[in-house]
């Protein structure tokens, strides 16, 4: 555990949102469905806890944060519709760019170590995340 948390790369497991974390849902084919509150921002200290998109519990929040990078936590589907100046981009725990640009989602399936930023939006996007079995 040491190692880890001292490696010079982070895993993308290692800030799941709660104990056991979502993969324990994924062994047993399990899904948590709608979830309410999705967001989780630890502060000013991104290299400390990265913000979640996913599974988390007691702190999450329904809106994302703009100018903020997501890491996916869990197996979800992510809907995005609405707002203003939105600019979504999607990319891998490398900082890959997988697509970008966008201005709405639907149906996008998002898996555990993949990256989300809404933008520099003035209005908040809706946002549905349901997750699914893995």
């Amino acid at each position: 555990m040491i190692g880890e948390a001292n490696g010079l790369f982070i895993s993308q497991f290692k800030y799941l949102g709660f104990h056991g974390g979502p993969l324990v849902f994924k062994m047993v084919g399990a899904s948590l469905g709608l979830l309410t509150t999705p967001f989780f921002v630890a502060g000013d200290t991104p290299s400390v806890a990265p913000a979640i998109m996913g599974v988390v519990t007691g702190l999450g929040v329904a809106n994302p944060v703009a100018n903020t990078s997501y890491l996916v936590n869990s197996d979800i589907v992510v809907n995005i519709s609405g707002g203003a100046g939105i600019s979504i981009t999607i990319y891998d725990n490398y900082g890959h760019v997988i697509t970008s640009g966008l201005t709405s989602l639907t149906a996008h399936r998002m898996q555990p170590g993949m990256h989300v930023n809404f933008g520099d939006f003035s209005d908040a996007p809706t946002v549905v995340v349901v997750h699914v079995s893995g």
